[in-house]
């Protein structure tokens, strides 16, 4: 059995997350992919029912009107795996993901998450929207390492996300996990990157 869970947000993706599947349910690595279908209204919803009638570890929950923090954060609470991996559905990993990643946790159990090679480092306060003001103070706080996790391609453990859970922010922000490092950095965790991750 796989030792990796993970959650895939969705909302209008029928072009892209056949692709996504098919890289994730080849690995043996990955006991359970978690699709959170946000409102779908055209065939993803669909698309994701056909691959879950296949292939046994392809979930899909439905959760019309969520924005993608809220998603993810649900997807984080169905998984059930010490490990969970939250991709965009746009996002192809190489087939070796998942093994790569149990391999640098097994490794490096000071590690807390695991995100690919990221050139943005950490934004200033003043360039975080004065709509999202307990990020914008978070911020001016914490100091955030250049590795802070990009949603595209975050790892987390569960025991970790079980500490942090309550403290994310679930706000309608395209920079998702932004707020899950945020939190990460308050209590001292390590975030690794790494280029097989690219």
């Amino acid at each position: 059995m796989g030792d990796v869970s993970v959650v895939v947000p969705v909302l209008n993706d029928a072009a892209r997350i056949p692709y996504c599947l098919d890289r994730l349910a080849r690995q043996e690595a990955i006991a359970t992919i978690i699709v959170v279908d946000r409102g779908s209204t055209d065939d993803t919803r669909w698309i994701v029912q056909v691959y879950s009638s296949i292939i046994e570890k392809v979930r899909l929950i439905s959760a019309p009107g969520l924005e993608k923090v809220a998603a993810r954060n649900l997807g984080f609470d169905a998984a059930d795996s010490e490990i969970i991996g939250h991709l965009g559905a746009d996002t192809r990993v190489a087939f070796d993901w998942a093994r790569t990643i149990t391999h640098h946790l097994s490794e490096y159990p000071e590690t807390a998450a695991i995100t690919k090679i990221n050139a943005t480092h950490a934004r200033p306060a003043h360039e975080v929207p004065d709509s999202e003001p307990q990020i914008r103070h978070r911020s001016r706080i914490f100091d955030i390492a250049a590795g802070w996790p990009r949603g595209a391609n975050l790892t987390i453990r569960r025991s970790v996300w079980l500490e942090v859970r309550e403290e994310t922010v679930a706000v309608a922000d395209p920079r998702v996990d932004f707020d899950l490092a945020l939190c990460l950095s308050r209590r001292g965790r390590r975030i690794d990157q790494l280029v097989p991750l690219r």
